[in-house]
């Protein structure tokens, strides 16, 4: 790509120079790199999305034709992890490095290994000025200029969003910095903090130390003991002949703690089955850590309760030992369980609600699973948001006693490419899927809301982008809307490609449409709507 992020999204319209005025976003441009990511995926997906864990399992698999792709996800070594392209006959040649991977942000971690004012920081895939790069810090600065180096890399100097260096005691220990590499610097999104803001961030810091030291000592007490909040446990400090072993026993000490306990688990490989994750608990994994399963099993996680919540690292399933990747069977009892932030891949299903209320799966990334998420049951008031999923199916909505209401679909990229919808509805009250972008479709409609089996009622369509996968030959709707269904708005929405339509309201199968609108929608094949009868209908 000609284009990158750094230049597209700039601050100024000459950069790093404020007197040229605010820089204006071109969508030309915006579309021009997504378009070259595009192109990759769509590469990766054709050669059946192949993944290794590593640089040396890669070489060691030369069974594939020529010009075949491949990523290394995970490698140890960062400069190994990328796109690779096969080079000679199947059985023999070698893999070259083609491009890093198209992922949009990276997650840096600053473990102190460096200095407060010489940071050095580590990710588990290659920096690059086209994408955003989230980091933490380690501790205070006590210096100006600060520098950070990424993998062992050269050291930039840390620029403010006004272009400043960032003065002494600006970076907070446990503070998040968001930024992008320009040239010799590291440009900052957020800036620094006050001075008033340094003392309570100090202040809280030397709480939360007195806080863990106190959960170590109420291990093991009575749960009616008083025990202080926002406790974390470190995986490393539990002893266990094996991955298992380690896991059942820091869930335990969470549990016993009366207000539950964050558990943290570090960098490496953990090879599990299914484990309980009780309200209150949350498991927060470093983004070098990767789980998956060691014997057949339902999950890797069942989350149980509300305030519960699993966030970063990644979830695989290469042997296809587990069914789903997290599991969430907790009450309707208005408390959010909270999955973030979590790579997911090759799994039946990523995540799957069995029962209750309240689910957040936000900032995930799906690749080769069968079903994105899966609501069997219930699943009010939940938000599906900021997540990127490709190959297989993106969101669906089922019923078995209790259908979900008052949910969002929002902000997501999903490109089921193979897959055969981005949003199924069998069932819903007040569901809004907004601004989201599905793309490569090459069976079935977009999204389908299908109220043969179960009524649906309110459900709106806003500001969508919806293109079908060129020369898709199975893919004839953007919208598919069929049986009992009352009031489903699609309003301003991008329908692409459609072969017959991007929109088809059939009221012909399993009861009548009532009030159904295409307002202000348009289509750049083909109709923009078709209308079956008996239904009432309104297109603007």
């Amino acid at each position: 790509m000609a284009l990158n992020a750094a230049t597209v999204f700039r601050d100024y319209e000459v950069d790093s120079v404020p007197a040229s005025g605010s820089h204006k976003i071109k969508k030309s441009e915006v579309r021009a790199i997504h378009a070259g990511i595009d192109a990759v995926i769509s590469a990766f997906l054709t050669n059946g999305g192949l993944i290794f864990a590593s640089k040396a399992t890669l070489d060691a698999s030369l069974n594939y034709a020529a010009n075949t792709m491949a990523w290394v996800l995970g490698d140890a070594t960062v400069a190994n992890n990328g796109i690779y392209r096969k080079v000679g006959a199947s059985g023999t040649g070698s893999w070259t490095r083609v491009a890093d991977l198209p992922f949009s942000f990276i997650i840096a971690s600053d473990t102190g290994a460096g200095t407060a004012n010489a940071i050095q920081a580590t990710t588990s895939i290659p920096v690059s000025g086209s994408a955003l790069i989230w980091m933490n810090v380690f501790e205070a600065n006590t210096a100006s200029p600060v520098t950070v180096s990424f993998n062992g890399g050269a050291a930039l100097t840390i620029k403010t969003n006004t272009g400043n260096n960032v003065a002494s005691g600006g970076l907070v220990a446990g503070m998040i910095v968001l930024g992008i590499v320009s040239g010799s610097t590291f440009r900052i999104l957020n800036d620094q903090v006050s001075s008033a803001i340094v003392a309570a961030a100090e202040a809280a810091q030397a709480a939360a130390e007195d806080a863990a030291a106190d959960a170590v000592a109420l291990v093991g007490l009575a749960a009616s003991a008083i025990q202080p909040e926002d406790v974390y446990l470190s995986l490393v400090n539990f002893a266990g002949a094996e991955d298992n072993a380690k896991f059942t026993a820091a869930i335990a000490a969470a549990a016993a703690l009366s207000n539950g306990a964050t558990i943290f688990v570090p960098r490496g490989t953990y090879s599990i089955t299914q484990k309980a994750v009780p309200q209150n608990i949350k498991l927060v994994l470093d983004k070098g850590a990767v789980i998956q399963p060691s014997a057949a099993t339902a999950s890797l996680f069942d989350s149980q309760g509300g305030l519960s919540g699993i966030s970063g690292g990644l979830l695989v399933n290469p042997s296809g030992l587990a069914t789903n990747a997290i599991i969430v069977s907790k009450p309707a009892d208005n408390l959010s369980c909270v999955i973030d932030d979590i790579y997911f891949s090759q799994f039946t299903r990523a995540v799957r609600l069995t029962s209750g209320d309240c689910l957040k799966v936000t900032n995930c990334t799906g690749v080769s699973n069968g079903t994105f998420v899966l609501f069997a049951d219930d699943g009010r008031n939940s938000t599906i948001s900021g997540n990127y999923a490709i190959g297989g199916n993106g969101v669906s909505l089922q019923k078995v006693t209790q259908g979900a209401e008052g949910a969002y679909i929002q902000n997501n990229g999903f490109l089921p490419a193979s897959g055969t919808y981005c949003v199924q509805l069998g069932c819903g009250l007040e569901i809004s899927i907004l601004g989201n972008i599905f793309d490569q479709i090459t069976t079935g409609p977009a999204i389908i809301i299908d109220g043969q089996t179960n009524a649906i009622h309110s459900i709106k369509v806003e500001s969508n982008w919806i293109g079908r996968q060129s020369g898709a030959a199975n893919a004839d709707y953007g919208l598919y809307v069929v049986g009992n269904v009352r009031d489903v708005k699609s309003f301003n929405n991008t329908y692409v490609g459609w072969q017959e339509a991007g929109i088809y309201f059939n009221g012909l199968a399993g009861g009548t449409l009532l009030y159904c609108r295409s307002l202000d929608d348009t289509a750049q094949t083909h109709a923009c709507a078709t209308f079956s009868s008996p239904m009432r209908k309104h297109h603007d």
